[in-house]
């Protein structure tokens, strides 16, 4: 990882840098784990609505993998 210190009056550094270097990744990682976050959820709330129109369908889908998710996303911050 590329070590940036990101000037303050610095926008760029600000908006696209700064949260990436505090979590410890670099802007294409967190771009890509982000994305990754995203379209699971999308798939998700997919699922979810099946689950709205027919209960039986997805039971545990959506319940399992948001705790799953949670998890994940609190290692990462470890």
């Amino acid at each position: 990882m590329t070590d940036i210190n990101p000037n303050p009056k610095n926008a760029f550094c600000r908006i696209f840098l700064r949260h990436p270097q505090d979590v410890g990744e670099t802007y294409w990682q967190h771009f890509a784990a982000s994305t990754g976050y995203a379209l699971l959820m999308a798939r998700l709330c997919g699922c979810a609505v099946l689950h709205a129109v027919v209960p039986s369908l997805c039971e545990k889908t959506v319940s399992t993998r948001i705790l799953a998710l949670a998890a994940d996303i609190q290692a990462r911050h470890r």
